[in-house]
């Protein structure tokens, strides 16, 4: 597998060229290290905001178009991160992620 680039420091026209691209990257600086957000995980998101709902990636709801292409996340027992989901896209490059990020 490819291994994930990491980027700091990015501007707007960097960002946009880097999502077009359609492979994940990480984004080392999102958040002012000084803000609760910046120590979260994807557990966090759980704990903080218990029925959070949030768009699905590459998900067949997308796929058809549906405007809402939102999944409901309820509270500590769902652990939607340790989930891998299917990539429902077909004729992507061989390099494209196999499973869907959220």
């Amino acid at each position: 597998p490819r291994p994930i680039e990491r980027h700091r420091n990015l501007t707007k026209d960097e960002f946009a060229r880097l999502v077009a691209r359609g492979i994940p990257f990480i984004l080392e600086d999102a958040s002012d290290p000084d803000w609760d957000i910046s120590s979260w995980r994807c557990s966090s998101f759980n704990k903080e905001f218990p029925n959070f709902k949030f768009r699905q990636e590459y998900s067949l709801a997308q796929i058809r178009g549906d405007e809402s292409n939102l999944e409901t996340f309820s509270g500590e027992a769902d652990q939607w991160w340790t989930q891998k989901r299917p990539n429902n896209f077909n004729n992507l490059p061989d390099d494209a992620p196999k499973y869907a990020p959220f």
